[in-house]
This record gives C-alpha cells, sequence and structure tokens, in this order.
C-alpha cells in the first residue's frame, strides 16, 4: 500500500493489484473498528489515510469505494484525534475531487460520498462540519441535484450564530 502510493499517485492500477489492496483496506477497516488505539498511533504517524485517499484517483472503482468506506469508519468512530489529522491534512480533497470526476452520476461512489457528508450533518460534528463548508462550499453549493450540502451549510450557519 505504501509502496504503490508513495509519490501521491497510485503506481500500479492493475486488477491483481487492485484486488490485494482492496483487501489490505479490509484488514486496516477491522483494525480502525477493533483495536481502535493501536492502529490509530499507526495511521497517524505513517500519514496512512493520506496514502489510502491517493487509491481515490484509481479507474476501478470497488478500490474507490474501499477507500472512502476506510475513511467513513474513521469518521464514525468521532474521534478528536482523527477528525484533526482529516482537517490537518487537508484529506477532504481526494474526496470532493472524486465526487467531482463523477459528475452527478447516480451511482454507488456518488451515493457513498453523499452518505458520509450525510453522516457528518446528522451527527453533528463540528470540526469536520466547519472544515467541509468552509473549505469547499462554493463547489459544493453548485451541487443541487440534493439537498446534503444545503443541509450541512444550514447547520453550520446555525453553529455560527450560536
Amino acid at each position: 500500500l505504501l509502496q504503490n502510493t508513495a509519490e501521491g499517485t497510485l503506481a500500479k492500477d492493475d486488477y491483481r493489484t487492485v484486488q490485494l489492496l482492496g483487501l489490505i483496506l479490509e484488514l486496516l477497516s477491522f483494525c480502525v473498528e477493533h483495536h481502535t488505539f493501536h492502529i490509530r498511533t499507526c495511521i497517524i504517524n505513517k500519514d496512512l489515510l493520506r496514502c489510502i485517499l491517493v487509491l481515490m484517483k484509481s479507474s476501478h472503482t470497488f478500490l474507490v469505494l474501499c477507500a472512502l468506506r476506510f475513511m467513513r469508519k474513521i469518521i464514525a468512530l468521532k474521534d478528536d484525534f482523527y477528525n484533526r489529522y482529516i482537517i490537518k491534512g487537508n484529506l477532504f480533497a481526494p474526496v470532493i475531487d472524486a465526487f467531482i470526476r463523477n459528475n452527478g452520476r447516480y451511482n454507488l461512489l456518488d451515493s457513498a460520498i453523499l452518505e458520509m457528508f450525510e453522516f457528518i450533518k446528522l451527527e453533528d460534528i463540528k470540526t469536520l462540519m466547519s472544515h467541509v463548508v468552509e473549505n469547499y462550499g462554493k463547489v459544493l453549493d453548485e451541487v443541487d441535484y440534493v439537498q446534503t450540502f444545503k443541509g450541512l451549510r444550514i447547520r453550520y450557519n446555525q453553529h455560527q450564530d450560536k
């Protein structure tokens, strides 16, 4: 994983490598769920989430979804260390890029990305919500076929008014 994403680009995108990376992500996802403390230090120290999000550039949709699922599991923990790590590393950028590249097509990738932002809104994760709206608000405001980002901005504005 680290070797294949070292340059910030995907070194190999053949089917066999992608299958192997998918299995590695499944194992890492399991570790995030069941060994939270130990895997957290590893992910943050090795900047592992950034390497995983490089996989969002893959031409294989199932690998893109695996990378997104991994990030979603991290966000679901609502851990302040992870949230600060995501914000400091600007790690929503690859997700937003994949969303824009998807170009509003109604498919699993689009739904998964929208669900992640909906989760951030519904669970009221203020730090991530603020980061998304402040850094990607202009881009996301143009998305009008769903109410997710409008709702995110409304919730953000409510917190600003308090």
